[in-house]
């Protein structure tokens, strides 16, 4: 009875382990260290890369203080309002006190002060595109870097492939050899077979954890840090038809290239409205309200109020030669605008092509892939018949490796080289990634 009783009270134990170890989360059971292992699929890196980039945190930092300097403009539409206090000994033993209250509002400025405002607007749009072109270029560096450690992933594993293949055609050797059908040469050529497969591995290795380490610092985390990716890395590419017309068109709009140099052309004109307020005089509202006297018993109060107003008369040509300047500058501007205008054309131009080519090595690579194949399973059945050699066989199995190779690097060109014709036309967008 008691027996029965322990038996299931055990029973109701493993199962209540059972409940806590599939309903607990795997980072507070194991740790964070099992949580990291989780694969990282392209969107939440670009998303962990936005979060984390030094470099770009940085930039948004900037663009932050740039839009400080907005409410810093906007400070000359209100009165300014300062407190003062003063005390002087003269020589003659006697004593001076004074302290009181100045206000001051400017009426009028020339258009200085809603210059200054519009100047600080623009500024702030100017590096918010600006920011937009440094996220953007980030988004095709982590896409670039994550297709790059798949494909050098991809590479290792061929590696590790044809180190077996290379160990199995040393064991053929031998077996040939000990039974009197190859000669001792054909022993040399495998194991010269096997150094070069381990050689070729020992490469691949560090080329991976070298396009790790480089991700990992896009993602905004060491280096060695280990890190687990999603494989896409596969032939379905993106069956719309392209067209350079529309692609070209779309860049215009949409490239932040454009944009920021559309509104520094705006920007370079509210400098030109500037340096013209200069021509204009200032008229300002002035009061005070102090109380002075030459001892803290005996203080007098008195105030004012009254306008100022100051005229420039000459200024030894200055303001004429600032706008000048000015002008000068915009039409740079504008010249600089229409130079961006044909670089984002050919950059589209150059990213179009480039899809085209990749698409079309893919098709041709896979046709080299499964001809290679073909080639070495031939190879090595006429070599275990015995009317094929060795060297046969291991320039198969280079053309076929060769051909692998050709292959998956022509997957990762083609991933990368569609991101790249996103990033010219301007519709990479983090949102595309959440």
């Amino acid at each position: 009875m008691n027996q029965n009783r322990t038996e299931k009270n055990l029973n109701i134990y493993y199962l209540m382990l059972i409940l806590v170890f599939t309903s607990v989360p795997s980072r507070i059971l194991f740790g964070q260290k099992a949580a990291e292992q989780a694969a990282l699929s392209l969107p939440n890196a670009v998303r962990m890369a936005t979060q984390n980039n030094p470099g770009l945190l940085s930039e948004k930092e900037s663009l932050a203080e740039i839009e400080a300097q907005i409410g810093i403009a906007k400070s000359d539409f209100y009165p300014s309002l300062s407190f003062s206090s003063d005390y002087r000994r003269f020589s003659g033993v006697s004593n001076s006190y004074s302290t009181g209250f100045t206000a001051r509002q400017y009426l009028f400025r020339g258009g200085k002060s809603r210059a200054l405002v519009e100047k600080a607007k623009l500024n702030y749009q100017v590096s918010e595109h600006q920011y937009q072109n440094r996220l953007q270029n980030l988004v095709l560096r982590v896409t670039e870097a994550y297709y790059r450690l798949l494909q050098r992933r991809r590479l290792v594993r061929v590696a590790e492939q044809t180190v077996e293949r290379a160990v199995f055609h040393l064991k053929q050797a031998n077996a040939r050899f000990e039974s009197g059908l190859a000669s001792r040469s054909d022993i040399l050529k495998a194991k010269v077979e096997r150094s070069n497969a381990n050689l070729n591995l020992i490469r691949a290795t560090n080329d991976e954890l070298a396009a790790k380490g480089f991700l990992n610092n896009l993602l905004g985390i060491e280096a060695n840090t280990p890190l687990s990716i999603v494989d896409d890395l596969g032939k379905e590419v993106e069956k719309t038809e392209l067209y350079f017309d529309s692609l070209s068109q779309s860049a215009i709009q949409n490239r932040p290239e454009v944009k920021q140099m559309a509104s520094r052309i705006q920007w370079q004109k509210s400098n030109i409205k500037l340096a013209r307020s200069d021509y204009f005089p200032n008229l300002s509202a002035n009061g005070s309200y102090d109380w002075s006297g030459a001892s803290t018993s005996s203080l007098d109060r008195g105030w004012f109020v009254g306008l100022s107003l100051d005229f420039p008369l000459f200024n030894g040509f200055s303001t004429k030669s600032n706008v000048a300047q000015e002008r000068a500058a915009l039409r740079a501007a504008e010249r600089n605008q229409e130079a961006t205008e044909q670089q984002v054309v050919l950059d589209v131009w150059n990213a179009y092509l480039a899809v085209q080519e990749a698409k079309e090595r893919i098709d041709n690579t896979e046709i080299f892939l499964e001809n290679a194949r073909e080639n070495q399973n031939i190879a090595e059945g006429e070599y275990r018949e015995g009317i094929g050699s060795m060297i046969e066989v291991i320039d198969a199995q280079t053309a076929y490796v060769t051909a692998e190779e050709s292959y998956i690097e022509a997957l990762a060109d083609c991933k990368i080289a569609l991101a790249d014709l996103r990033r010219a036309t301007g519709t990479i967008e983090v949102g595309d990634y959440e």
